[in-house]
């Protein structure tokens, strides 16, 4: 594979997706108003409760949030770029918030279990 300088492209590339991705998310019934802002709870993540953790997709304000972004991104590579695996390079810190933005994009059905990720 050979990649160019019009392969790179910016978070910024994801930015008009992000309402339909938050439309879809909610109209599948995972994102849930709470307090305003717009949230998918996974039961594989739990809080210190032992509740199912929240994820914010869209806040009160009408922001989205690095989530939204890398749900975007990833349906885009699958579809529109045909990808059928992605390598994810993030600091460990990161961890947990990529595993749960793959887990959301399964769960809304934007890429196949079968696509392959590497964080």
């Amino acid at each position: 594979m050979t990649l160019t300088e019009k392969d790179v492209m910016g978070e910024s590339l994801y930015n008009p997706m992000l309402p339909s991705i938050v439309e879809d998310l909610k109209k599948q019934g995972l994102a849930v108003e709470n307090d305003g802002a717009l949230v998918v709870y996974l039961d594989e993540f739990k809080n210190k409760e032992g509740d199912p953790m929240g994820v914010i997709v869209q806040k009160k304000d009408g922001g989205f949030l690095y989530t939204t972004t890398d749900i975007a991104a990833a349906k885009y590579r699958y579809e529109t770029l045909k990808a059928n695996r992605a390598l994810v390079f993030s600091d460990t810190r990161q961890s947990q918030h990529m595993q749960q933005a793959w887990l959301i994009t399964r769960k809304a059905g934007y890429v196949p279990d079968s696509f392959l990720v590497r964080a």
